[in-house]
């Protein structure tokens, strides 16, 4: 009985919720038992806001208080919350996909997704710098990862420069796609822009690739790039079979 009656509860304190708040377990006055609930709910609310601008100051600052508050009541009335409301929020960039307000800024859930990828990073298990294989030799058999912390976003907006800017960090907006890859290789969190000719050939987390693979067709711009990749930690191979 007790677990029914706190999951009717839980069910009545989502936003948007049109029950009747009046459980029949429920003693007293209607309107002071409907005063008090009231007071639970906007807890609720409030907790669901400042989770998810917890987790994406970026897009709230971006968007605006009133504009963030009405999106964050919003999904919290088409997500039922979990216990552990960093899972919850992750659902967002997928939400804003078909938002009223996602429509409006097209770029939106993407800088979300920035923003899911540095907390990810940040969050994600230390983890040894990948080893770099010292002569052409060895780099031309070596199978290549993507260092298992990391996130790529790639984006048909420019979603990289939007958030470092946001930031702080400076620097110009460009009018262009872009893609971003975050992880973490020591104490600080790399955020290293990539044009989608070489994000998009990196392998996905897991599957290995050779250098000559990943440089074939690329511009000799892109191909330095890859060299600095490799340099930073975010390409390489683990140190297991590197020693």
């Amino acid at each position: 009985m007790l677990h029914d009656f706190q999951q009717q509860m839980a069910a009545r304190l989502r936003p948007g919720c049109a029950a009747d708040p009046l459980l029949p377990v429920m003693a007293g006055p209607a309107a002071r038992i409907a005063r008090g609930w009231r007071v639970y709910a906007n807890n609720v609310a409030h907790a669901h806001v400042e989770s998810l601008r917890a987790a994406y100051p970026v897009t709230a600052e971006l968007v605006g208080n009133d504009c963030f508050v009405a999106l964050a009541l919003d999904f919290a009335a088409c997500e039922a919350a979990t216990p552990v409301l960093r899972g919850w929020t992750r659902r967002l960039p997928g939400h804003l996909d078909g938002h009223a307000l996602g429509a409006d800024l097209p770029w939106l859930a993407d800088l979300a997704r920035v923003e899911l990828a540095w907390l990810d990073a940040h969050d994600a298990a230390d983890t040894p710098p990948l080893h770099v294989p010292q002569d052409a030799d060895a780099l031309a058999v070596a199978r290549l990862i993507l260092h298992p912390g990391a996130t790529v976003i790639r984006s048909a907006h420019p979603v990289h420069s939007i958030w470092r800017w946001q930031r702080g960090g400076g620097g110009e907006l460009a009018d262009r796609p872009e893609a971003v890859a975050l992880f973490r290789p020591a104490a600080e969190i790399l955020d290293i822009a990539l044009p989608l000719a070489v994000a998009n050939r990196l392998p996905a987390p897991g599957w290995t690739i050779s250098f000559d693979a990943l440089a074939e067709g690329l511009c000799d711009t892109d191909i330095l790039l890859l060299g600095e990749l490799l340099g930073c930690g975010l390409l390489g191979v683990p140190h297991s079979e590197g020693d």
